[in-house]
Protein backbone atom coordinates (compact mmCIF):
# COMPACT_ATOMS: atom_id res chain seq x y z
CA UNK A 1 0.00 0.00 0.00
CA UNK A 2 2.69 2.33 0.26
CA UNK A 3 3.36 2.17 -3.41
CA UNK A 4 0.01 3.60 -3.60
CA UNK A 5 0.21 5.72 -1.04
CA UNK A 6 3.59 7.51 -2.96
CA UNK A 7 2.04 7.23 -5.97
CA UNK A 8 -0.97 9.54 -5.09
CA UNK A 9 0.94 12.24 -3.61
CA UNK A 10 3.53 12.34 -6.07
CA UNK A 11 2.99 13.80 -8.99
CA UNK A 12 6.32 13.05 -10.57
CA UNK A 13 6.10 9.03 -9.52
CA UNK A 14 4.89 8.63 -13.97
CA UNK A 15 3.24 5.45 -12.80
CA UNK A 16 6.92 3.34 -11.02
CA UNK A 17 4.92 3.57 -7.78
CA UNK A 18 1.90 2.08 -8.84
CA UNK A 19 3.63 -0.86 -10.83
CA UNK A 20 5.29 -1.62 -7.37
CA UNK A 21 2.04 -2.14 -6.00
CA UNK A 22 0.73 -4.15 -8.92
CA UNK A 23 3.48 -6.56 -9.30
CA UNK A 24 3.02 -6.71 -4.77
CA UNK A 25 -0.32 -8.07 -5.66
CA UNK A 26 0.46 -10.27 -8.14
CA UNK A 27 2.90 -12.05 -5.79
CA UNK A 28 0.69 -12.18 -3.32
CA UNK A 29 -2.21 -14.07 -5.36
CA UNK A 30 0.52 -16.12 -6.33
CA UNK A 31 1.51 -16.95 -2.83
CA UNK A 32 -2.32 -17.19 -1.80
CA UNK A 33 -2.44 -19.97 -4.72
CA UNK A 34 -0.19 -21.72 -3.65
CA UNK A 35 -1.04 -21.92 0.08
CA UNK A 36 -4.18 -23.43 -0.97
CA UNK A 37 -2.13 -26.12 -3.45
CA UNK A 38 0.29 -26.43 -0.24
CA UNK A 39 -2.62 -27.45 1.89
CA UNK A 40 -4.43 -29.32 -0.65
CA UNK A 41 -1.72 -31.38 -1.12
CA UNK A 42 -0.98 -32.44 2.49
CA UNK A 43 -4.32 -33.11 3.22
CA UNK A 44 -4.16 -35.30 0.55
CA UNK A 45 -1.67 -37.23 1.75
CA UNK A 46 0.46 -39.37 -0.45
CA UNK A 47 -1.92 -39.78 -3.20
CA UNK A 48 -3.25 -35.95 -4.51
CA UNK A 49 -5.87 -36.67 -7.55
CA UNK A 50 -3.09 -37.26 -10.72
CA UNK A 51 -4.46 -35.07 -12.82
CA UNK A 52 -3.87 -31.90 -10.23
CA UNK A 53 -0.65 -33.08 -9.68
CA UNK A 54 0.18 -33.29 -13.48
CA UNK A 55 -1.66 -29.77 -13.76
CA UNK A 56 0.43 -28.04 -11.27
CA UNK A 57 3.68 -29.55 -12.69
CA UNK A 58 3.25 -28.13 -15.63
CA UNK A 59 2.57 -24.79 -13.86
CA UNK A 60 6.08 -24.82 -12.22
CA UNK A 61 8.04 -26.04 -15.32
CA UNK A 62 6.19 -22.97 -16.68
CA UNK A 63 7.17 -20.64 -13.72
CA UNK A 64 10.74 -21.94 -13.89
CA UNK A 65 11.37 -21.58 -17.31
CA UNK A 66 10.28 -18.13 -17.23
CA UNK A 67 11.76 -16.42 -14.05
CA UNK A 68 13.17 -13.25 -14.96
CA UNK A 69 11.76 -12.80 -18.46
CA UNK A 70 8.64 -10.98 -17.48
CA UNK A 71 7.43 -11.04 -21.03
CA UNK A 72 7.28 -14.92 -21.58
CA UNK A 73 5.81 -14.64 -18.18
CA UNK A 74 2.98 -12.72 -18.90
CA UNK A 75 2.46 -14.43 -22.00
CA UNK A 76 2.08 -17.62 -19.85
CA UNK A 77 -0.13 -15.83 -17.88
CA UNK A 78 1.22 -17.96 -14.55
CA UNK A 79 -1.99 -16.21 -12.50
CA UNK A 80 -4.71 -17.37 -14.61
CA UNK A 81 -3.08 -20.68 -14.64
CA UNK A 82 -2.96 -21.04 -10.66
CA UNK A 83 -6.63 -19.50 -10.54
CA UNK A 84 -7.90 -22.48 -12.41
CA UNK A 85 -5.84 -25.08 -10.59
CA UNK A 86 -6.99 -23.67 -7.38
CA UNK A 87 -10.66 -23.82 -8.10
CA UNK A 88 -10.33 -27.28 -9.42
CA UNK A 89 -8.88 -28.28 -6.02
CA UNK A 90 -11.54 -26.25 -4.15
CA UNK A 91 -14.11 -28.00 -6.16
CA UNK A 92 -12.77 -31.55 -5.73
CA UNK A 93 -12.80 -31.25 -2.28
CA UNK A 94 -16.24 -29.84 -2.17
CA UNK A 95 -17.17 -33.06 -3.84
Amino acid sequence: MSHVNAAYWCTSDNNTNIEKASNHFKRGALDSYKAIIKDFCILAGQSPIKVIEEELKRIRISEYQTIGDDARRNQTNLYRLYDALTSRIIESIKA
